[in-house]
């Protein structure tokens, strides 16, 4: 079976020149890939943007911090104690025919929806004892 994390650097680009430059407000993305794959957040790790596709796993344990995460495709993620933000216009989770389970924990985007269910798409969250902000609304 494959078991496939991959981990990119999304780079800002300056405008009006054809370079790509590095700046200090890059983020790193990490993708989960597969059934059998797996990531696990802790406390002492870095922060950062997750994809979680094909059925793979992401555990973000108590103090654990992240980016927004994203899941599809049969995905599941479990956050307890965790905190996601969302960045610019990006929710801090997104549901896309995946399941989420987030207790304790806190979720916010304040320029997006705290959370969102892709529209036709099967999706099933289950929050206990957690805030979820968002522009506009949590959910």
């Amino acid at each position: 079976m494959k078991n496939s994390i991959h981990r990119v650097t999304r780079w800002d680009t300056f405008l009006g020149t054809s370079l790509v430059l590095a700046l200090p407000g890059a983020v790193a993305a990490a993708v989960v890939d597969g059934p059998f794959s797996s990531a696990t957040v802790r406390p002492d790790s870095p922060v950062e943007e997750w994809s979680v596709i094909n059925g793979g796993t992401l555990i973000v344990s108590p103090g654990g911090q992240t980016f927004d995460i994203g899941l599809r495709m049969g995905s599941t993620a479990e956050l307890d104690g965790a905190t996601a933000t969302g960045r610019e216009r990006i929710e801090a989770l997104r549901l896309d025919a995946s399941t989420a389970t987030v207790a304790d924990s806190v979720l916010s985007a304040p320029t997006a929806i705290g959370i969102s269910l892709v529209a036709g798409a099967p999706a099933v969250r289950t929050l206990t004892n957690s805030t979820v902000t968002g522009f506009g609304r949590g959910i």
